[in-house]
């Protein structure tokens, strides 16, 4: 994974949960603008992959102390 991929992917995530000024915040941008045209992700560039990370990754082992 790339740097711009990591930032792509938070920004993406924050501007979901929030929108897309926050998102500009997080990235250090002063602006929303360059934020949502390079760096969040429209539905049509970010199919929903949820389940296919959801089986690669899962939610990690569960040791017997409750730590990952």
């Amino acid at each position: 994974m790339t740097q711009y991929t990591f930032r792509k992917a938070v920004a993406t995530l924050i501007a979901e949960a929030s929108d897309s000024k926050t998102a500009a915040k997080q990235l250090g941008h002063s602006r929303e603008g360059i934020t949502e045209r390079h760096y969040i992700a429209s539905p049509e560039q970010a199919p929903d992959s949820s389940a296919v990370l959801e089986m690669g990754f899962g939610t990690g082992p569960q040791l017997t102390n409750g730590w990952r």
